[in-house]
C-alpha cells in the first residue's frame, strides 16, 4: 500500500494544500516554502501529540473564530493484511483517514470514512436478537443475495453474514459511505497504537 494524496488545512504555513503522490514524488521549492512542513504535518497525522501555535497557520490564527486544523491522508494498493487490519475502513479500493485537532479543547482525534452496505447499519445497531434477526430478514427483501440464516442464528452470525457480503468483490461497487457514529471505533482509546503499528508495516 501506498500514499495516495495528502490534505492539509491550517497546518503551519499551509493553510488549504492538496499534494498528490505517485510511486515517487518529489517536493521541489525555496527555502521557507513549506516543503518541511508536509512532512511534519504526516508526522503529526500518524502519531499525533501536541499543537503548539507555531504549528496553526498565522491566518487562522488571528480571527476570533475556532481554530481547526486538520490532516488527511489517502491510502491506496492496499494489500489483504491491510484490508484485514483495517476492516470496514478499507473495504473499497482506498482508505481514507483525517486527524482534526480544535481550538475548542486542543485535542486531536482520528477518523477514518468508512463504508457498508445499503441499511446495514441500522441491523448491526440492533443488539437484540429477536429483533435483529427481524431486521435482517427484512434487508433480505431488498438484497436476495444476502445468505439466508438459521432461526436460531445469533447476533455474531448476523454481523458476520454481513460482513462476509461487503468483503465479496462483486459487491465492492453497492458500498456506501457512512455517519462516523455508525463506524466501528477502530482509532479509540488506543488510536495511536492502531495507526502507527498499521503505519510501520509498510
Amino acid at each position: 500500500m501506498r500514499i495516495e494524496q495528502v490534505k492539509i488545512e491550517n497546518f503551519r504555513s499551509h493553510s488549504s494544500t492538496i499534494i498528490d503522490f505517485d510511486d515517487y514524488t518529489a517536493l521541489i521549492g525555496a527555502n521557507g516554502a513549506g516543503k518541511s512542513s508536509v512532512f511534519y504535518a504526516l508526522k503529526w497525522f500518524f502519531d499525533g501529540g501536541v499543537l503548539t501555535e507555531a504549528d496553526i497557520h498565522s491566518a487562522a490564527r488571528s480571527g476570533n473564530e475556532p481554530v481547526k486544523v486538520s490532516v488527511s491522508v489517502k491510502f491506496t494498493e492496499l494489500t489483504t493484511a491491510d484490508k484485514s487490519r483495517l476492516g470496514e475502513y478499507a473495504r473499497g479500493k482506498s482508505a481514507h483517514f483525517s486527524r482534526f485537532w480544535s481550538s475548542d479543547d486542543e485535542k486531536s482525534k482520528v477518523v477514518g470514512n468508512s463504508i457498508a452496505g445499503p441499511g446495514f447499519p441500522d441491523v448491526r445497531r440492533e443488539t437484540r436478537v429477536t429483533f435483529k434477526r427481524k431486521e435482517y430478514s427484512n434487508l433480505r427483501k431488498e438484497i436476495p443475495d444476502l445468505p439466508p440464516l438459521q432461526g436460531s442464528a445469533g447476533v455474531a452470525e448476523i454481523d458476520q453474514a454481513l460482513a462476509d457480503w461487503e468483503s465479496s468483490p462483486q459487491n465492492a461497487e453497492k458500498l456506501s459511505p457512512i455517519n462516523h457514529s455508525d463506524a466501528n471505533h477502530l482509532f479509540g482509546i488506543n488510536g495511536k497504537n492502531v495507526i502507527g503499528e498499521w503505519s510501520n508495516s509498510f
